[in-house]
């Protein structure tokens, strides 16, 4: 259910934080540049659809 998510509003906040950190213009470019830069950080991410 959703009392023990996998991705969690924690790491959902994170990357949100590192779009500053990365100077992107889009949260779906940051999401991009995470994924590519710590993906073991984040094993259980979810996809990004928009």
């Amino acid at each position: 259910m959703n009392d023990d998510p996998d991705f969690t509003d924690a790491e959902v906040i994170v990357i949100a934080l590192m779009q500053g950190y990365f100077r992107t213009d889009t949260l779906k470019h940051t999401y991009q540049l995470v994924v590519a830069n710590t993906e073991g950080a984040f094993p259980d991410r979810a996809g990004y659809k928009q």
